[in-house]
């Protein structure tokens, strides 16, 4: 144990900063050489859950002989409920002050209840919190702007929610913040104009959640420091599209959250994601996002809209840089477990490789079950997109007792000739309640099976299988076709025995495939 000593305190810092909570504690224990860096990585981010905590933690700072409260840098304190707990007193203020005294090292505060906001308006930031630059979301109240006046020398992130009074009080203080980076506020029915977007000249990361008026005067200078912005939009003919094409076309980051509801018809989707697309090529902006969420018609909205964009903005670029389409899709049964939110949000970056990174989320009621993933793909990957997919991943979700639909890996992989990564996993949501009904039902998730088992090449080289059963057919199938995987992943896998395994480790050896098994 003597040689533990050698090791840099930097070095053993670095490797407790990985371990988890529980882990951080054991290796407290091992020798006094790592004592003092696994002691100061537990206290660097603190996050309490419930007054009972609260007070503990408030014990071990004040008493403890190392003094772990000089190491508090990232803390999260508790939701303020009704009752607290009908055992011990409400949190008083006195409390909330004797954490601001000791913890003065602090960078980073979160909480959710406003009656925080209230104990810091009483603290006098002269002598407290000095290291403090990020306050967490304000959700309209006014001690909160007191707290951003006294702390107006040092904060760096400010944000804000719908609901605060005057927010536009707030733009007149940002002025004054001379080490503001980033600024998000979210409230719709906020106007801005283009004198009040000047103001932000210093801002590094800017979220404007609200509406904007047009301007002819040309007064806005571009942002020299932004790197990235996001808005949201539900206005083809929005204001921000213009204002992008004129101030802000060389930002590093462009994030626009598309507001779909039934005041949006078919024709305005097409116009909104029509205007992003335009605006993509007007400007030199590295990389594009896009989102929408609870889209009335989620078909229409992929296939109609987004799969014309990759096409206009991959295969037809004359400037010759080659493509890669990423999907990150994740199907939802019609379950009252869960309750998923039709989604999809696309990524475009420019670079020297164009990539492309859609991420879905689908829910499908149990009389669509028979219409599999790659029905689903088939649908909405168009020829000759589907030539361009080079990266997919599919996670299924459901709360089935019984077995799920299978899934033919060589049908996926004739679809996509070029793929060259797949990930395929089911997660089961289990009522607690029938938990005890036996482990084996619910580990054991889709079958991956071959349809086919004709030998035809393909290029995969990464594939990934979570809590799946793996049909002997995939394994002849793999090293036969797929003579250029080089990484084989199972994770939680079912296997039929033990042989099977030894088969498994035999072939990724004879081919020189990376095997990890996980169970």
């Amino acid at each position: 144990m003597s040689s533990l000593n050698q090791f840099p305190f930097e070095v053993v810092y670095k490797i407790a900063s990985y371990l988890e909570k529980n882990d951080q504690r054991t290796c407290l224990t091992i020798c006094k050489a790592w004592y003092r860096p696994l002691l100061e990585t537990l206290y660097n981010q603190v996050q309490i859950k419930d007054l009972r905590s609260f007070r503990s933690f408030l014990v071990n700072i004040t008493h403890h002989r190392h003094q772990p409260n000089f190491y508090v840098k990232k803390l999260e304190m508790p939701y303020m409920t009704s009752d607290w707990e009908l055992s011990e007193r409400a949190m008083m203020f006195t409390e909330f002050e004797l954490l601001a005294r000791h913890c003065i090292y602090l960078t980073e505060i979160s909480f959710i209840e406003n009656g925080y906001w209230r104990w810091m308006a009483r603290l006098d930031f002269t002598k407290y919190w000095l290291r403090l630059t990020k306050l967490p979301l304000s959700f309209g109240s006014k001690d909160s702007f007191i707290v951003f006046q006294g702390m107006a020398d040092r904060i760096t992130s400010l944000e804000l929610r719908a609901g605060f009074p005057s927010p536009l009080s707030v733009l007149d203080l940002i002025p004054r913040i001379a080490n503001l980076q980033t600024l998000y506020i979210h409230d719709r029915l906020m106007t801005l104009n283009i004198l009040q977007l000047q103001k932000l000249d210093r801002i590094e990361n800017l979220t404007l959640l609200t509406d904007v008026i047009p301007s002819e005067d040309n007064v806005l200078r571009p942002l020299a420091k932004l790197k990235t912005f996001a808005c949201a939009i539900d206005d083809p003919n929005s204001s921000w599209f213009s204002i992008f094409k004129s101030y802000y076309k060389d930002i590093d980051t462009l994030t626009v959250h598309c507001l779909t509801d039934k005041n949006n018809t078919e024709d305005s989707l097409l116009k909104i994601f029509g205007s992003i697309l335009d605006t993509t090529h007007a400007t030199h902006i590295q990389q594009v996002k896009t989102s929408f969420y609870d889209a009335h018609d989620f078909r229409l909205t992929v296939e109609s809209v987004i799969m014309d964009i990759i096409y206009d903005y991959t295969i037809r670029d004359r400037r010759g840089i080659p493509s890669v389409i990423s999907f990150d899709i994740k199907y939802y049964d019609a379950s009252v477990f869960v309750y998923p939110r039709n989604s999809f949000e696309s990524i475009f970056s420019r670079n020297n490789t164009q990539q492309h990174v859609f991420r879905m989320t689908k829910s499908w009621s149990d009389d669509e079950k028979k219409n599999d993933e790659i029905k689903f793909l088939t649908d909405i990957i168009n020829d000759p997109i589907h030539l361009q997919l080079t990266h997919l991943s599919i996670t299924r979700v459901t709360h089935c007792l019984g077995p799920t639909p299978p899934f033919y890996l060589d049908v996926l992989l004739h679809q996509y000739p070029r793929l060259e990564s797949f990930s395929f996993s089911v997660s089961k949501k289990i009522n607690i309640n029938r938990k005890r009904l036996g482990r084996p039902e619910y580990i054991e998730g889709a079958e991956m099976m071959i349809s086919n088992p004709t030998t035809c090449f393909h290029p995969i080289r990464i594939l990934k299988i979570r809590s799946s059963k793996i049909n002997r057919s995939v394994y002849h199938y793999l090293f036969k076709s797929c003579t250029r995987l080089k990484k084989l992943y199972l994770y939680d896998c079912y296997f039929k025995d033990d042989e099977t395994i030894i088969a498994i480790e035999y072939f990724c050896l004879r081919h020189g495939v990376e095997l990890i098994i996980i169970k």
